[in-house]
């Protein structure tokens, strides 16, 4: 039976729970494993997928034990899976082509619940922030509960930066009260770095509590199209050591204060 167990906890764990769903719609309908196949097939799964072949197995060397026990136990499995993801203190977030392996969030939705989160202090640091019209809304929102919101930008080519388009700009046209900083030429020959080097880094810090760590810079597509990877950490140091870094970076000079006049 422990093999029948770990079956059923993998499967609740790696199938998206809309899918187990749909599994065990079809294990209710079944008279035993020895239609494994067909439930698969009328699930619309795969057999070639792991966690299902060993089930199937694991669930054929237990025959005594019915449909109806194998569906409830698919569905709590699923459920306790799902429960243990959204306490847990690291999650990945992804954003692209979609697994069945690792249950992730869209890195919409992280974005959107770091900022949300923030009550006192936010922090953004990006390569690009154009038309990010999913969060708009939620930097609007901050920003009128009385939220700081600062943001280390990388410069347009006109104040000697790398791009096209004016990041602190476009921040401040949707949040006025915002404050953008950026790591200028000066500031970038006085502590020994060549002028090409750029803000690459993308994050957001909420009251030093939760940090999202992500390759998405602040864009619509970054947002909703393209294969983005990033991890959210809400306890520990690490947001708040973050937070104490960007504030050393401004306090020591090391990023400036926009100048978008």
């Amino acid at each position: 039976m422990v093999e029948l167990y770990d079956a059923l906890a993998a499967t609740g764990a790696s199938l998206p729970s809309a899918w187990i769903d749909v599994l065990a719609k079809a294990v209710e309908k079944s008279s035993g494993p020895g239609e494994w196949r067909q439930i698969v097939s009328a699930a619309e799964l795969t057999q070639d997928q792991p966690e299902l072949e060993r089930l199937g197995l694991a669930w054929a060397l237990n025959p005594d034990v019915g449909s109806q026990a194998i569906a409830t136990a698919l569905r709590a499995s699923s459920r306790a899976s799902n429960a243990s993801i959204s306490q847990r203190q690291v999650e990945l977030v992804w954003t692209g082509p979609a697994t069945t392996f690792i249950p992730m969030r869209r890195t919409e939705q992280v974005v959107q619940q770091v900022i949300d989160s923030a009550r006192e202090r936010l922090w953004i640091t990006s390569y690009v922030f154009v038309n990010p019209e999913g969060i708009a809304h939620n930097l609007r929102a901050a920003a009128a509960r009385g939220v700081e919101i600062l943001a280390v930008l990388e410069s347009p080519r006109c104040r000697g930066g790398a791009i096209d388009h004016d990041p602190a700009r476009n921040l401040m046209s949707i949040v006025p009260s915002a404050i953008a900083y950026e790591w200028t030429p000066r500031a970038k020959a006085d502590a020994g770095h060549a002028n090409s080097g750029c803000v690459h880094a993308k994050c957001l810090v909420g009251d030093a509590a939760v940090a999202f760590i992500t390759s998405a810079n602040l864009t619509g597509s970054a947002m909703d199209l393209n294969m983005e990877l990033g991890v959210l950490i809400s306890s520990g140091t690490i947001p708040g050591r973050i937070s104490n870094h960007l504030h050393l970076l401004r306090d020591a000079g090391v990023v400036s204060q926009a100048d978008v006049r």
